[in-house]
């Protein structure tokens, strides 16, 4: 499963539900920052909040439905609430204790990532470096498909090989079979399982400087995020909103599909390509008179939607 996140100001409404509360530390404290989160997985929606300095929180605008709503935050965990049930204009009441957890290496900025990730003489992770500028900053960070596995090289080399296949749309010679290897190896140093790095980056002297603070000002902010499926693994890329306040978002790679997602709903009405050579769709733009263009830049080619024929 993807997600597309957007920040946002919730729509208000006279019929609508607020979750409340405050967030605490094991010592009793406030804790600022952590994000509190109403999901309504029915629709595959999530409103997102942070605490303040007080440790408060207020979700508002919910519509009424079922939500579980927990935390997320680096470093600390607590049990979630589930299946809150809110009528229109109800009025929840829920408190977080948190507990301490292990910080976790995909959890990390891509800028700590590059300051503690284990280097050779070979790959720094500077701006120089060709894997960095490659297969790392060209279109993902390490956090959501690398730091999530224990791949040795072989193992690594599929991955590798994949991309060149689904990515570069077959284009091979963007990789050659050296460079291919070569990352291949380093990834096993980064993310195999005998790498060097601990298991969680705060162990190292180093983390803790590399931890960024914030104001309290920094916590008013909302987001609404929206867990999308990806079946061909390959999720959406981009975003843009038409005349009616839909959002069209096309899906990259061989994705092969283009997504029209209501964001009050969270209905979401997908149009897939008829067929399954890679296309590589990577931007969609609604026009103003209702109809929709696509790119496939794996075929080196412009489309329109036809939405009647289109839609499944």
């Amino acid at each position: 499963v993807a997600t597309f996140m957007v920040s946002a100001a919730l729509m208000t409404s006279a019929q609508a539900a607020t979750v409340t509360g405050t967030v605490k530390g094991p010592d009793g404290k406030p804790l600022m920052g952590v994000f509190v989160v109403a999901e309504d997985a029915k629709i595959h929606r999530s409103v997102y909040v942070l605490s303040g300095a007080d440790g408060a929180y207020r979700i508002a605008d919910l519509p009424a439905a079922t939500y579980d709503v927990k935390i997320k935050a680096i470093g600390w965990q607590a049990e979630p609430r589930a299946n809150v049930a809110l009528k229109a204009d109800d009025k929840r009441a829920l408190d977080f204790a948190l507990k301490a957890r292990p910080v976790e290496w995909a959890e990390l900025t891509t800028y700590q990532g590059r300051k503690l990730l284990p280097k050779t003489p070979e790959h720094d992770l500077s701006h120089r470096d060709p894997f960095f500028g490659t297969c790392w900053q060209s279109c993902h960070s390490f956090q959501n498909r690398m730091a999530d596995k224990a791949l040795d090289k072989d193992g690594w080399r599929a991955m590798v090989q994949y991309m060149v296949d689904s990515m570069f749309a077959g284009e091979s010679r963007r990789l050659t079979e050296q460079q291919m290897d070569d990352y291949s190896a380093y990834l096993a140093v980064m993310f195999g399982p005998e790498s060097p790095k601990p298991a969680s980056p705060q162990e190292m002297p180093e983390y803790k400087s590399l931890v960024r603070s914030f104001d309290a000002t920094s916590m008013n902010i909302v987001y609404v995020e929206y867990d999308m499926p990806a079946p061909n693994g390959m999720g959406p890329w981009s975003a843009l909103e038409d005349r009616d306040g839909m959002m069209w978002i096309p899906y990259y790679g061989r994705g092969n599909e283009v997504i029209r997602l209501n964001p009050d709903t969270g209905e979401m009405a997908h149009f897939k390509l008829p067929f399954a050579k890679t296309a590589g769709i990577h931007s969609v733009t609604p026009s103003a008179d209702g109809t929709v263009w696509f790119v496939e830049t794996a075929l080196g080619k412009i489309a329109q939607l036809e939405i009647g024929r289109a839609l499944v």
